[in-house]
């Protein structure tokens, strides 16, 4: 919150009130962190969003069912990680997505995550 602008001087004597910038602002921070989307219940019944990425300073990735985020995960990396070359780096996140279930993933994710399956046996040979 940007309280810039409150006290004119170190004398003046500053008042949060009902109509005060520093009020609007708490409120909307209130409401952005009490409302949707937040994480929710997982539903087994309800199909299943996965997405993952990577950049030069760390890995994420989230689950979602109907838009809403149902789990995330974030991981930063350390100085000898970002010094890897970034085809080592940018299939990380894939691979929590790689031990789950076809059946869970979304269809483009399953028919990606299948052709790297079938890749993989084939090199690994």
């Amino acid at each position: 919150m940007n309280t810039k602008g409150g006290r004119k001087d170190k004398e003046s004597v500053w008042t949060w009130d009902d109509n005060s910038p520093q009020e609007c602002a708490f409120r909307r921070l209130k409401n952005f962190i009490s409302e949707a989307p937040l994480l929710s219940y997982y539903n087994p019944n309800l199909p299943v969003t996965s997405a993952a990425d990577a950049s030069q300073f760390g890995l994420g990735g989230h689950i979602r069912q109907e838009g809403h985020p149902v789990a995330y995960w974030t991981m930063s990396l350390d100085a000898s990680q970002r010094n890897y070359d970034q085809i080592v780096t940018d299939y990380k996140p894939l691979l929590g997505l790689i031990r789950e279930p076809l059946d869970s993933l979304s269809p483009r994710f399953s028919d990606y995550i299948n052709e790297i399956r079938c890749n993989t046996a084939i090199y690994s040979r």
